[in-house]
């Protein structure tokens, strides 16, 4: 015992415990001079300390002078290009300025039952739409996007895929085909 009375301090004894469970816990001796290590500070490097007390920004730079920096030749350039991007979005979406109101709402109107038409492209008295190029378009559009599912709905079983559409649908596309490849000769 004359070592460990010669570091300057005593053994310690922690004394035994009931657990909640109902046994007991022996009794710990602790030696002179002995840290826990929950107790331990962590070591920190001369850098890591470094690091803490130094100030956030680099050395030299003054925030004052970053917010009144002029703009750069290709960031000047960049604002032009968006700002002409944003004029070419906005004018393609407007109509004319000479045309009226009700000429804008009719040209905005889609009916949902389709429109008859004769041969000069006159709107019959039935239909509410008015008949133009981008109608037709559409028309053709829809004419080559069924005709695309059914020619892959025709070769799917050929290929082995397991995802095939009814016959049933099949049909139904392709009489909406004959509806409107009629309404495409009309």
């Amino acid at each position: 015992m004359m070592g460990s009375e010669a570091k300057g301090g005593e053994e310690r004894i922690l004394p035994a415990t009931r657990r909640p469970d109902g046994t007991m816990r022996k009794a710990v001796r602790i030696r002179a001079g002995y840290v826990a290590q929950e107790e331990v500070a962590i070591y920190q490097s001369k850098g890591a300390l470094f690091k803490k007390d130094a100030p956030l920004v680099p050395p030299g730079y003054d925030p004052e002078t970053d917010l009144i920096k002029p703009k750069t030749k290709a960031a000047k350039k960049n604002e032009k290009r968006k700002e002409k991007k944003q004029q070419a979005k906005l004018g393609s979406t407007t109509t004319e300025p000479g045309d009226s109101l009700s000429q804008k709402l009719d040209a905005l109107q889609v009916s949902s039952e389709p429109c008859e038409t004769t041969k000069q492209g006159e709107i019959s008295q039935e239909g509410n739409q008015s008949v133009t190029d981008t109608g037709k378009s559409e028309l053709e559009k829809r004419i080559r996007a069924l005709k695309k599912k059914i020619r892959l709905a025709n070769e799917s079983p050929q290929e082995g895929t397991s995802s095939q559409p009814k016959p049933e649908k099949v049909k139904a596309w392709q009489e909406e085909l004959q509806q409107l490849e009629a309404q495409a000769q009309a």
